[in-house]
């Protein structure tokens, strides 16, 4: 028959049994009086951990703010509302460029950058000629174009990295749909506001 006399409070787990007695292959047995007492224990020992329970404070913010690492953003670190821009500016950065969905990035701009590599997959890669007999130097990691319709992107290979760019350039027909908007944050929801579907 195991018994059990008490439970305690751990760090890891709220509660465990101690005082077991008996071996787990034996039958258990509850009597309701043990119950009871359990209940109260675990009252008692819920009650006695909400009352330690501490909220921890608040951290305070560094002064100053730490330095980003780098003073010039391109489009690339997605900056596009003024909050982020404000963001940035107080971290040190002095060159910020929108973001590209801003529609300021007018020329050829990386679209995608991937791990993925479509050289890698044709068996194309300078990595993987390396040490091959015959082969050795004679594989460049020249750009590719993929053709779509009438869109075309080229393919840039960073093979330090090991990176694919997708570069492309904005649409026509989405630089004249373009219509700038601010952006307003707003603590709760508007009164009045209709959910988008």
């Amino acid at each position: 028959m195991i018994v059990v006399t008490g439970l305690r409070m751990d760090s890891s787990v709220i509660f465990i049994a101690s005082g077991l007695v008996g071996a787990f292959a034996q039958r258990v047995v509850f009597v309701r009086q043990h119950f009871r007492h359990l209940r109260c224990d675990v009252a008692g020992a819920e009650a006695a951990r909400t009352a330690g329970w501490q909220r921890l404070p608040k951290a305070a913010p560094v002064e100053p703010p730490v330095q980003y690492p780098e003073d010039t953003l391109t489009y690339l670190a997605n900056v596009f509302n003024h909050k982020a821009r404000d963001f940035y500016a107080k971290h040190g950065v002095k060159v910020i460029a929108a973001a590209y969905e801003a529609h300021e990035e007018l020329g050829e701009a990386s679209l995608m950058i991937t791990k993925h590599c479509v050289r890698f997959s044709l068996s194309m890669c300078p990595k993987q000629a390396k040490g091959v007999q015959g082969v050795q130097g004679q594989v460049r990691a020249e750009p590719l174009t993929l053709i779509h319709g009438e869109d075309r992107l080229t393919l840039r290979f960073d093979c330090k990295p090991c990176e694919m760019h997708v570069v492309g350039s904005m649409r026509e027909s989405v630089l004249k749909k373009a219509v700038a908007q601010p952006v307003t944050f707003y603590r709760a929801k508007p009164v009045g506001a209709t959910p988008r579907a």
